[in-house]
């Protein structure tokens, strides 16, 4: 395992969503539909970005960095939430669906890297 990918990722991912929804917030956007649609955008790009990093051939090598990155950002979540909110952050659904993403959507990078098969004529 690569220790910089393991850990640097899970760290960007949440650094770029919190900065990605303080913004949204700012600018008062916030509990809109538009606002949830981007956010899920930025989200998605960056487990993509993640996961391409990696430059593996298979969802299981994918899965552990994917599995880390999962616990960073809920880990931080607790970390960054817990002197406003406590721990009510994981009572969101919209933060767990963010959690699956991130360890989802790296899993599916991988075909990227598969390599044509072969077509036999009969």
């Amino acid at each position: 395992m690569h220790i910089g990918k393991l850990f640097g990722w899970g760290i960007a991912v949440y650094a770029v969503m919190y900065l990605a929804v303080a913004m949204l917030a700012l600018y008062g956007l916030a509990p809109s539909f538009l606002a949830r649609t981007l956010a899920l955008i930025i989200l998605i790009s960056l487990a993509t970005m993640a996961g391409l990093s990696l430059k593996r051939h298979a969802a299981r090598d994918i899965l552990p960095y994917s599995l880390i990155w999962t616990l960073e950002v809920m880990g931080l979540d607790g970390l960054m939430s817990m002197p406003n909110t406590g721990l009510s952050i994981y009572l969101d659904w919209n933060v767990w669906v963010g959690y699956a993403l991130v360890l989802i959507v790296p899993l599916f990078t991988h075909y990227a890297f598969r390599q044509p098969q072969s077509v036999r004529h009969v």
